[in-house]
């Protein structure tokens, strides 16, 4: 007799063929052919869809708008989407950035950036590498100092996904203390300035961030782990963030 079926596993098989007949019929392979070398290298509009599937938000707390379902749901989804090539970053952004805001409890900020991302409206990418693409969350070199009630950030950060088209960074800087997690926008009408993102092409086509920040300046609220003991749960959230996108 065939191993009984648990309801966890019917529902993710339900969530695949979902996805499967969702992918087939929007997002043919002459769909990611067009946009392969372009900036951005996706489309908003497909983003969009995928948030009217509740996709986007799958993760992220019902507190937030999302399903706070867990990483096997947006695995069966991410499966289905990587196999018809579609390039809209949702490992990146709603995981990797999902999971980082979700963590930065006590900040008003994250939470309403959570709440964006989860409707399709926002997406982020998180700047944490260094230019020679250390995977140390501490050996960021971008750096952070307060004065006047503001913070400024200079230093460059690298092979940030997703690169163009990004709403906004959240950004790793080494301040005098410990390493702060930080939200610059880049909106094309709230872009932050001092801040340079330059696209850099990667092997399948789709490209990565170069951002340079030359006094950046932002108010206080925008460090996002603030409410964490002592700002030091920066490089913790964010290790926890990457095993979780990988």
């Amino acid at each position: 007799m065939p191993p009984a079926t648990s309801d966890r596993d019917e529902s993710l098989r339900m969530l695949r063929d979902s996805a499967s007949a969702f992918a087939a019929r929007e997002s043919p392979l002459a769909r990611a052919r067009a946009l392969r070398g372009q900036t951005p290298d996706y489309e908003r509009a497909f983003w969009a869809k995928l948030a009217a599937q509740g996709w986007t938000g799958l993760l992220a707390p019902e507190s937030c708008g999302g399903s706070g379902l867990g990483l096997s749901e947006m695995a069966a989804v991410a499966g289905v989407l990587a196999a018809h090539a579609a390039p809209e970053p949702l490992v990146p952004a709603a995981v990797f950035s999902g999971r980082v805001l979700e963590r930065c409890q006590g900040s008003v900020l994250a939470a309403r950036l959570l709440g964006e991302l989860a409707a399709g409206k926002l997406v982020a990418g998180v700047a944490w590498q260094n230019v020679k693409g250390d995977l140390d969350p501490a050996a960021a070199t971008v750096r952070a100092k307060e004065s006047d009630g503001n913070v400024r950030l200079n230093g460059e950060a690298r092979f940030v996904r997703p690169g163009t088209g990004c709403d906004g960074y959240i950004v790793s800087a080494r301040g005098a203390e410990a390493l702060g997690l930080y939200w610059v926008d880049c909106g094309p009408e709230r872009a932050a300035p001092g801040l340079e993102v330059t696209a850099e092409a990667l092997a399948d086509g789709t490209t990565s961030a170069w951002l340079r920040l030359k006094d950046v300046q932002l108010a206080r609220d925008a460090r996002l782990d603030a409410g964490a003991k002592s700002g030091t749960q920066a490089g913790p959230i964010l290790a926890r963030a990457i095993d979780e996108a990988l």
